[in-house]
């Protein structure tokens, strides 16, 4: 895997083995993808928030679907958009190749904190 980040047309791209692993450390962004993945790649950004936030009540009930919107669209998108694992458009998430076979990659990489 190279270390060196890359420009793409208008989005620097960190390809950093650390920064890989700093993004999916986070189990929120883990969720986003694996939903992505299981929906064929992309959904809405609101169908996104309310998989996340369904997962975390499970974990935790008093997780609230609004404050889930707003980390997922100021926090945890972006930093999963700058190691190039998803692309934003207006209102839609898309899983890209690099966020898919990072899934594949690391084994549990989408399973629950409390499951290892």
């Amino acid at each position: 895997m190279s270390t060196e980040p890359t420009w793409g047309p208008s989005t620097f791209v960190d390809c950093s083995t650390d920064s890989l692993f700093d993004v999916l450390a986070d189990a929120r962004r883990r969720y986003a993808l694996a939903y992505l993945r299981e929906n064929d790649g992309e959904a809405s950004f609101d169908e996104l928030a309310d998989a996340v936030a369904t997962r975390e009540r499970a974990e935790r009930p008093a997780a609230a679907s609004e404050d889930v919107a707003l980390s997922l669209h100021h926090r945890h998108l972006p930093k999963l958009e700058q190691v190039g694992l998803t692309e934003r458009t207006a209102d839609v998430v898309s899983l890209t190749e690099r966020g898919g076979s990072a899934l594949e990659t690391l084994p549990g990489a989408a399973a629950d904190p409390a499951d290892d």
